[in-house]
């Protein structure tokens, strides 16, 4: 029997340690990414709002080093033409990518958290599609007006009028030509074909690429990721009632809960502190050039950082805190349970305050005398 209990108790002592270790790293992760609220925050702050999306695509040009021809060599637009990414910008300001965003991230979190069946969101950009064609056929036409006439050289070497790509202006009417731009570019199916996005079709479509089936898996995995936090202090509160009872005292028991609470604290406070310290040795968003998502992504990850290092290091200090006090209590306790038993114990007797059986007999009194109980009868007058 007492060896049962020592296992209960050495395990009731781990499972506390590891339970307290547990939630404190899983709570910071369902407070951020828990809400839609606190996502959108970190993306508002990181700046991914306020990114050009027409710099965002001639980065990804640049970067994978496509030679995207001109549209006198091929039907594809070149988007590193700087009239492109004008009328990209004009297409998709900056308050409709954030409404588009925020729209999106808010029918995610309505099918993560089982209000709906899929991602509850459709997104159209039919409307953003034709600003796009409307302000790229002005941007060239402003363009090819203002060009040199073209030489006759030049013309007998002219196989297409391109207002977006010519070198020179060619005796034609340009406004014509304007119109004639914008209807191929109408009719180009190439041309952003895909400007409606709905949440159900995104994720039947990544189910059907992947060969998975995800659209009940991963809402019961988040709901239960927000609540095994929780789940996991109950837990360990219950690991620590068990300490206390199994132990051989309660106060040795609560001793051992003291213990749990501040090595665990200071665990996490050294842990988190080695974690921010590598998190910072990321490259910041200097490193990055003019690459402004990498910019945006970087500080996304130094402000994400915080936003985890905060209340980690708060519940580690809840945890010392705790730790001390009840240690505090234990050896308050442990003291006056001493100081009583020195009370309660006799000092040992010496000889000068050892009496005989005789001293503590009583007198006898006779007619108001003192009757000193000597044999013989008492002397006369």
């Amino acid at each position: 029997m007492h060896l049962l209990r020592k296992i209960g108790l050495w395990f009731s002592a781990n499972i506390l340690r590891l339970s307290l270790i547990a939630a404190a790293t899983l709570l910071p992760l369902v407070l951020v990414f828990g809400n839609p609220e606190s996502v959108k925050d970190l993306l508002n702050g990181a700046g991914f709002y306020d990114i050009s999306i027409s710099q965002v695509a001639k980065d990804a040009v640049n970067q994978e080093n496509s030679a995207i021809q001109s549209r006198e060599e091929s039907n594809e637009i070149d988007l590193r033409n700087p009239l492109v990414g004008d009328a990209i910008d004009t297409a998709l300001p900056k308050e409709t990518l954030r409404s588009s965003a925020e729209t999106a991230i808010d029918g995610t979190y309505s099918w993560l958290k089982g209000s709906s069946n899929y991602p509850d969101f459709r997104l159209d950009f039919n409307e953003e599609r034709e600003v796009f064609i409307e302000s790229l056929a002005d941007n060239a036409l402003e363009r090819a007006e203002q060009l040199k006439p073209c030489t006759p050289s030049q013309l007998l070497s002219l196989n297409e009028i391109n207002p977006l790509t010519i070198e020179c202006r060619p005796p034609v009417d340009l406004k014509a030509r304007r119109d004639i731009f914008e209807a191929e570019l109408r009719a180009n199916n190439d041309l952003l074909s895909d400007t409606t996005f709905n949440g159900e079709e995104v994720l039947r479509e990544f189910e059907r690429r992947d060969s998975v089936s995800i659209a009940d898996d991963i809402p019961r995995g988040f709901q239960l990721a927000t609540q095994a936090p929780y789940i996991i202090l109950i837990v360990g509160f219950l690991s620590g009632v068990g300490v206390v009872f199994l132990a051989d005292r309660k106060l040795h028991g609560l001793g051992k809960v003291a213990s749990s609470l501040i090595g665990s604290g200071v665990f996490l406070v050294i842990t988190g502190a080695i974690l921010m310290y590598i998190s910072a040795q990321i490259a910041t968003p200097s490193d990055m050039g003019d690459n402004q998502f990498q910019e945006a992504l970087m500080q996304l990850i130094q402000d994400l950082r915080w936003q985890l290092a905060r209340p980690l290091f708060i519940i580690a200090g809840a945890y010392v805190i705790s730790g001390i006090v009840v240690h505090l209590f234990v050896r308050k306790r442990k003291k006056r349970e001493r100081i009583g038993a020195s009370q309660q114990v006799p000092g040992p007797e010496t000889p000068e305050t050892a009496t005989s059986p005789t001293e503590n007999k009583p007198k006898e009194t006779i007619h108001g005398q003192e009757n000193n109980t000597q044999d013989g009868p008492p002397a006369s007058s």
